[in-house]
């Protein structure tokens, strides 16, 4: 847990973002923008968080 670097490879926020990518590939490795979008706006680790 934590940061260890400053690439997507490098941190836990960066593995979780290169995870979500991963999960919304089709077949042909093509990444539907739509569908990406919508699976952020769901997803808890894009929500900012709370004061």
């Amino acid at each position: 847990m934590g940061c260890w670097g400053i690439t997507a490879f490098e941190s836990d926020a960066g593995l979780d973002a290169v995870g979500l990518l991963r999960e919304h590939l089709t077949e042909d490795g093509r990444l539907e923008l739509e569908n990406l979008i919508e699976a952020l706006r769901q997803d808890d680790w894009n929500a900012p968080p709370d004061v």
